[in-house]
Parts: structure tokens; sequence; C-alpha cells
């Protein structure tokens, strides 16, 4: 197997999946217009997305486990595609809440598979780089839904600003086909097995929580900081976005860093407690301060403190659980990180809706983000040498 072509494979499928799953937050005035709602139901497009892949999460992973990887990516691709030009056409708000979580479902068939597939195709002592190069493709797909759609919605309409997702599945479809090869489990788990061991393992319900909680922070920043920009600080959709996207880059540049770091350490949990702590200092800038340019920072070190958890936590769920079953392991605490992530979208739009203000959001955010730690510390994790 060639690493390095089977790691760029996977980074192009999770650009796709990450730039799918952000397409209302850049555009949520235009939404409103487009599909006659609120804020509180733009929240709810962006949310009913996370629970359709929350609720194909496991059912993927327990497939994953059985058949493989490159199956499903295939077929999450293929639906992405579909799913993704209908969005792009649609005008009436109920049809696009189906559609959206149709693209959830898909979703899931991205990227559960895809961290499976690095636990099992590739050495220990290498997944942390390999899993950190291919999380730079979330900050390069944000990147596309945070400051290109509202690029070209500026420059052309919603509609041609839209499909450009089904021509960026066009595109990696046969990349997949193509540059993917097939890794077969080497034996078949029994479901019920799988299950029985992961519900009576007391880290796999602390790392549950911690992923929990580490969603709820960062869909809590994904949702709603581009409104937060232009709302308090008067920024335009385009400027917002392009704000907003630079969360990715620091995201996009650090992660590769963050995974090397705990493979020649031999450990992920340090650098992930430094994150989750460096997450709720942000938050507490995003309180207090009404300087542009603290802000800025702020949403850059925002993105750094992303790249030392959510990665690290990816690879660390794997590792822990591979003898139980990896896609099971990966796909439940995704699963738990998808139904959190699926809370801040609703919940911030109400809270908008009723105070018209943002410290709650980030207070409850910045209170999550310290709060995780515990959790992670009691993890256990075993340090290799």
């Amino acid at each position: 197997m060639n690493r390095w072509r089977t790691t760029l494979v996977l980074c192009f499928v999770v650009v796709l999946h990450n730039a799918q799953r952000l397409v209302p937050v850049s555009l949520t005035t235009e939404l409103c217009e487009r599909l006659g709602a609120n804020y509180l139901g733009v929240g709810n497009l962006f949310s009913i997305y996370l629970l359709g892949t929350a609720l194909a999460n496991i059912p993927v992973g327990l497939f994953a486990d059985r058949y493989g990887s490159k199956g499903l990516i295939t077929t999450g691709t293929v639906l992405s595609l579909a799913f993704s030009v209908a969005f792009a056409l649609t005008r009436t708000y109920w049809i696009a809440m189906l559609v959206r979580f149709g693209l959830g479902v898909a979703s899931s068939m991205l990227f559960v598979p895809t961290l499976r597939y690095v636990v099992s195709a590739f050495p220990k002592k290498k997944r942390g780089s390999v899993m950190g190069f291919i999380q730079a493709g979330t900050g390069v797909g944000m990147m596309v839904s945070l400051s290109v759609l509202p690029a070209l919605a500026g420059g052309f309409d919603l509609t041609r600003a839209f499909l450009l997702l089904p021509v960026m599945g066009a595109v990696v479809l046969p990349i997949v086909v193509l540059g993917l090869r097939s890794v077969r489990p080497e034996s078949k788990p029994v479901v019920w097995k799988q299950i029985g061991s992961l519900s009576r393992n007391r880290s796999f319900w602390n790392m549950s929580a911690f992923h929990f909680m580490t969603m709820l922070t960062v869909y809590a920043v994904l949702a709603w900081l581009p409104t937060y920009l232009r709302i308090d600080f008067g920024y335009s959709a385009t400027e917002a976005g392009t704000i907003s996207a630079m969360v990715n880059i620091t995201l996009a540049l650090s992660s590769p860093l963050a995974g090397y770091i705990s493979d020649r350490i031999g450990s992920r949990t340090p650098i992930m407690v430094f994150g989750s702590l460096l997450s709720a200092v942000c938050f507490a800038i995003f309180i207090i301060s009404g300087s542009k340019v603290l802000i800025v920072i702020s949403i850059l070190v925002m993105g750094l403190s992303m790249a030392l958890t959510i990665p690290l936590a990816q690879v660390l769920v794997g590792e822990m659980f591979s003898g139980i079953g990896s896609g099971l392991a990966v796909a439940a605490t995704n699963t738990a990180g998808r139904l959190a992530a699926s809370i801040p979208g609703v919940v911030g739009g109400y809270i908008l809706q009723t105070t018209g203000t943002f410290s709650v959001i980030w207070g409850l955010a910045l209170i999550f983000g310290a709060g995780r730690v515990p959790f992670l510390l009691a993890v256990g994790e075993k340090r290799k040498k």
C-alpha cells in the first residue's frame, strides 16, 4: 500500500465531508430569505444534518468492522453528490430539511470508515501523524463552506454557489474508486459481543463524554461564529466567512504537527488536555473582548485547540478499542459527538432569538471546554514506548 497516496485520498474524503456539513453556516441570513425561515429554522437545518450522521454512525461502524471501508466511502460519496444537487435546487424549507438529513447519513459513510481505515491500514507509530494530515482536510473543507460559498453567492447566486458541492463530489468519487485499496477485516466480529464489551468499559464512557463535550464547544464556534462577527462587529457575509475560516487555517496547519508530537511522545492525552484548556481561554475572550484584533487572534488560537484535541481523540478511540472493534468504537463515540453537535444550532438559535446576545452561547461553551478535562484524565491511556 502506498501510504502517502492513501493518506491523500482519505484527506479528499474528509474535505468533502466537512464542506457539506457547514453549508448553512456562513449564509444564514440568505437562507432565511430563500427558505422563509428564521434563525431557529436555519439552526435546525444545520442540526438535522448532524442528527442524520448520529443515527447512521453505529450501523455504518458495524458494517465497516465486518466488510471494510472502501465500499462505504464510495457509497457515501455518491449519496453526497446526489443530495447536494437537491439542496442546491430546492426553495422549500421542509425539502431542504429532508435533504440535509440525507446528507448527514451520507456523511457517516465518509467519516467513520475513514477513521477505521487509518486504524486498520497504518502501523500504530504512524497513526497520529497520518490522522493529523487527514485532519488538515477538515480545515480545507470548512474553508470552502465559510469562504468560497459566500464569495460565489455574492458573485452569482445561492444556487450556483451550492452547486459547487456536487462538483466536489464528482471529483472525489473517481479518486476514491481508483486510489483507495480495499482493506478487509481479518475476522468478522460478533455484533452483540462487541456492543456488550463496549457498554461495560468505563474508559469508553469517559471517552464518549469527552467527545460529547468537545463537539459542543466546536460546533458552538462552527455554527455561530460567522453570525457573531456579522451582528456584533458589522462584517459582511464574505468578510465574516473569511475571518471564521481562519479557525481552519490553524486547524489544517497544526493537525499534522499535533499528530507527529503525540506519536513521538507515545501519548495523546497531555496534548488533548492542553488543547481543551486553550479553548476555554478563547471563549472567555469572546465574552469579554470588543477588540476586533483580539477576537481574530482568539479565532486563530481556537483552530489550534481543535487540532490538539479532535484528531488525537479519534485515533485514541480506535487504538484503545481495536480488540473489540475500532469501527464500532469510533462510530459510537462519534455518535455521541454528533448528537452533541446537533445541539448548538438549535439551542444557540433559541438563545439568539430570545436574548439577542452571544454571551450565553460562549459562556456555556467555556464551561464545557474546561469541564471535559476530568473525563479525559479518567480514560487512563497507556503510554506507548
